[in-house]
């Protein structure tokens, strides 16, 4: 009998996981407004890191969790210094439309390449609709390309929340895509994953249970 290809045994380990095996730094966004998106604003270089923080934040209500994730990882990296390993940042926005989660994973990019994590602020913005796709093959392609036009910076993943929704269905693709994503969440250090949507669904992917997908 052949022995399976390299390819075949990676697609198989992924197979077992799930987004809960990675390490994901869960954000609220419920104790936000509803706000429009609007330009990052201009930000004195020489302030403290706290307080450049604040300003760039400063058009936004609330986002305590987002703020204080970003000072843990900073500080980490500054405190280690040579001896930082690059460790796993990405992020989950939970909350409803219109709180402005796409102006702050903009912020969360600029913020982290300032400070050296990432090696360009640029966001790629996929909804989930982007990535499915309705024939065998063609959501993994379609994810692996954003990941490719993200390379550096940030993915950010809209409708996030619509991954956690398949069933046992083989004509369900969202498998595909998380297949395709568990690898690079995990080893991909030059890539900033941000999933955003609906609370009580992003939870249950995140934390979840042992139904459907997740």
């Amino acid at each position: 009998r052949k022995s399976k290809n390299n390819e075949q045994v990676k697609e198989d380990a992924n197979d077992k996981k799930s987004i809960k095996d990675v390490k994901i730094n869960i954000v609220n966004g419920n104790e936000t407004e509803k706000q429009q998106e609007h330009e990052l604003p201009t930000v004195d270089p020489n302030l403290p890191l706290n307080e450049r923080i604040d300003q760039y934040f400063s058009g936004l209500i609330g986002l305590t969790d987002v703020k204080e994730t970003l000072l843990e990882i900073i500080s980490k990296k500054i405190l280690e210094g040579k001896n930082y390993k690059q460790g796993q940042m990405h992020m989950a926005f939970l909350g409803n439309p219109g709180t402005g989660k796409t102006t702050v994973a903009r912020i969360v990019g600029r913020i982290l390449y300032e400070n050296g994590l990432i090696n360009n602020d640029n966001v790629v913005e996929v909804k989930f609709s982007d990535l499915y796709q309705n024939y065998v093959g063609f959501s993994a392609k379609a994810t692996r390309e954003k990941i490719k036009e993200a390379e550096g910076g940030v993915l950010f993943i809209d409708e996030a929340h619509q991954l956690c929704s398949a069933g046992s269905d083989n004509k369900d693709f969202r498998k595909e895509i998380i297949n395709t994503l568990i690898p690079e969440l995990e080893n991909n250090h030059n890539l900033l994953v941000i999933f955003a949507g609906y609370s009580k669904e992003m939870l249950h992917m995140l934390k979840g249970s042992d139904k459907g997908l997740f």
